[in-house]
């Protein structure tokens, strides 16, 4: 059994013990042996409000960080769990909800209907065959994704269940009732056919069975959660930053793989945030051809003092703009965003970007330029790295070691890693760097004490 399993069936043990009702709405037949996706769990209003207190007692009992939670919608949210060694990928994404509702609708299922009428399945509860075939029905009307294997499923829980439609009429009513008769007379190939007035049928409902205050606090909630991801991001950015040879790249692809799992998806940049177009696009009398690595950075000498002074602001525009207009943004979307290289490459090689320009001009833009998330610098002995890349000379390659390693004390919280070593150990501490860091934030989200029990 894979470890995410073994989590999954304790963190079921765990909600059984704690006296939680709740249920598993779908997919749950091969669990907690295989996980395919995100688990969707219905539960009670007021132990949704207790969430953090409880998925916090869990990840501490297991020692598995909560390292992502995302607000979906009104009483719906999620939890990433991930240990933070970094020795591997791993995915476990748990989805809460209390009503069942979607965007652009208010309240579908009421949370007593699937959680009241539970019943168990192994070590966990799901729903009542009707409310099962109902939510299964509802989802595939909003998602418009009806496939052959999903219409044999909802027809299963009907035929074997013949009691489900005289239980769906009772507890929701003929209108809803009459909808779920006429969508089962089809087949998956005239489903969309009818997607249009189902879709209509169902705001009718929803709108039917929410009161004005419901819905007042569905809009609110919805207002509230774009906001909040906007300025607080449940994504994460992260730079990596060494001379050339101490091997970014390698890092970087195999940490993109172990860090997956934490997050909705990624980005990776080379330098800078590309909000700008790179200067030679600029010079329309000659055909520009785009790279994304120097291989020989100092092959090139700087351009004048005027011509570095504007080149430099050009750029520094594109490092701090282009962070909130495209990284910031990335970032709201769940994703990891990856440099490799930063602005920082400034204070240790100008000549590199063809500058001419004192160090210390870099240095006042500090303020201005967003800071990543993590900052990795990765050290290695200069003849490996010689050994490696000999565009730089060993004295430069020294150089640019000792000017790497003294920005920790120039940005303060920046993590040195020694990519001397095999790379699988490097690939494991930046991974764990990575999702301590995203933990610690998320943790600060949920608002821990000074003692570290989180507030209810």
């Amino acid at each position: 059994m894979a470890i995410e399993s073994v989590h999954l069936s304790r963190f079921f043990d765990f909600l059984n013990d704690q006296g939680v009702k709740y249920c598993v709405m779908n997919n749950y037949h091969d669990y907690p042996e295989t996980i395919s996706s995100d688990v969707d769990f219905a539960i009670t209003e007021s132990a949704f409000h207790k969430l953090d207190s409880l998925v916090y007692k869990f990840s501490v009992l297991e020692a598995l960080p909560v390292v992502q939670k995302i607000w979906h919608g009104y009483n719906k949210c999620a939890y990433i769990l991930s240990p933070t060694s970094g020795d591997r990928r791993f995915r476990l994404q748990l989805d809460f909800f209390a009503d069942y509702t979607a965007k652009g609708y208010y309240k579908l299922i009421d949370n007593s209907a699937m959680c009241n009428t539970s019943r168990p399945y192994k070590n966990f509860f799901i729903p009542s065959p009707h409310v099962e075939m109902l939510f299964l029905l509802m989802r595939r009307i909003i998602k418009n994704d009806m496939s052959h294997e999903k219409y044999v499923e909802i027809r299963r829980l009907r035929d074997e269940t013949p009691e489900v439609m005289l239980a769906i009429r009772i507890e929701f009513g003929d209108a809803l009732a009459g909808l779920v008769d006429k969508l089962l007379a089809m087949t998956p190939l005239t489903f969309p056919i009818s997607i249009n007035y189902s879709r209509n049928a169902l705001r009718q409902y929803s709108a039917s069975i929410s009161s004005y205050s419901y819905r007042a606090a569905y809009r609110w909630s919805e207002g509230r959660r774009v906001f909040q991801r906007l300025i607080s991001p449940v994504g994460i950015s992260v730079c990596f930053l060494s001379p050339d040879g101490a091997g970014k790249s390698s890092v970087i692809n195999r940490v993109r793989v172990l860090v997956s799992g934490a997050f909705h998806g990624e980005q990776v940049f080379y330098w800078r945030p590309g909000f700008l177009p790179p200067l030679g696009r600029l010079k329309f009398w000659r055909e520009y051809v785009a790279t994304s690595d120097n291989p020989n950075p100092h092959s090139h000498p700087p351009v004048g003092v005027v011509a570095s002074l504007l080149r430099f602001i050009y750029y520094a525009f594109d490092f701090t703009f282009g962070y909130w207009v495209r990284t910031w943004i990335i970032m709201a979307k769940k994703n990891v965003v990856y440099f490799d290289r930063y602005y920082y490459d400034f204070l240790v090689d100008f000549h590199r970007y063809r500058i001419s320009l004192p160090s210390w001009v870099a240095r006042r833009f500090l303020l201005m330029v967003p800071k990543p998330d993590v900052v990795i610098i990765l050290q290695c002995d200069a003849l490996i790295i010689q050994k490696r890349k000999n565009e730089l000379s060993f004295d430069e390659i020294v150089r640019q070691n000792c000017a790497y390693a003294s920005l920790n004390t120039i940005l303060n919280g920046c993590s040195i890693v020694d990519s001397g070593m095999s790379l699988d150990e490097v690939c494991r501490q930046v991974a764990s760097i990575i999702l301590q860091e995203r933990s610690r934030k998320t943790l600060a989200a949920m608002r821990t004490n000074e003692v570290g029990v989180l507030e209810s």
